[in-house]
């Protein structure tokens, strides 16, 4: 498939990793994600990535701002867990914003609008969050300097070599730009990979074949 459409192929290899997700889903705090960390170096359980999942964000799209319970901000965890022998990842979802973000207050113009001028739905999750998502335009020139100033913060300041990169498919939800929803997904995972800073990206919620030749793994199921 790589070979037949020309694709850029990463050279990974396969790797283990824990993630805080399954065991705690977004109940996390600093304190856990160490108690966590302190059991697999204490159990000398090889590892190649061990990945902090949804709850350290103050909302989803404010990836920028730790919420409280992390009050000593992200940059230290990474350091601990790199001092435990493991690569340390994040997780963020890029181009989706809730209901309670900053971002969505502050920057309107920045949520992708179809063609009557709503806002276009991602999905609705008020167990979790703060009840709807909407999708982000990746194509404003706003939304793209936020998020590569997001991404050189995460990897560069705090220091995380993998990003967990979820709910990928708000992207293409509608087509624009006189582009199909497969290039506008193209175009968004490029554009990821061009922002990444050399982190390892393992793509989640994403339409499978746009994320050849731009993740390095992906998380796959229905």
């Amino acid at each position: 498939y790589v070979r037949l459409l020309s694709l850029p192929k990463r050279s990974v290899k396969p790797a283990t990793g824990y993630t805080s997700w399954y065991n705690l889903y977004n109940t996390i705090s600093r304190e856990s994600i160490l108690r966590d960390l302190a059991a697999f170096t204490e159990q000398n359980i090889p590892l190649d990535f061990f990945q902090i999942d949804d709850g350290w964000q103050r909302a989803v799209g404010d990836w920028l701002i730790p919420n409280g319970k992390f009050p000593e901000g992200m940059k230290p965890i990474a350091l601990s867990i790199k001092k435990a022998g493991y690569r340390p990842g994040l997780w963020l979802a890029p181009f989706i914003v809730e209901e309670s973000s900053l971002l969505r207050v502050e920057h309107p113009d920045w949520i992708l609008k179809d063609r009557k001028g709503r806002p276009v739905v991602a999905g609705n999750n008020p167990f979790i969050w703060s009840g709807y998502s909407y999708s982000l335009d990746i194509y404003h020139p706003g939304v793209q300097e936020y998020l590569a100033r997001v991404f050189d913060t995460i990897v560069h300041q705090w220091g995380f070599e993998m990003l967990k990169l979820d709910f990928l498919y708000a992207a293409c939800i509608i087509p624009r730009w006189n582009k199909s929803r497969g290039r506008v997904m193209s175009d968004a995972m490029r554009f990821l990979r061009d922002i990444s800073g050399g982190a390892v990206l393992l793509g989640c919620g994403m339409p499978l074949a746009s994320g050849f030749g731009y993740v390095d793994y992906c998380r796959i199921g229905s």
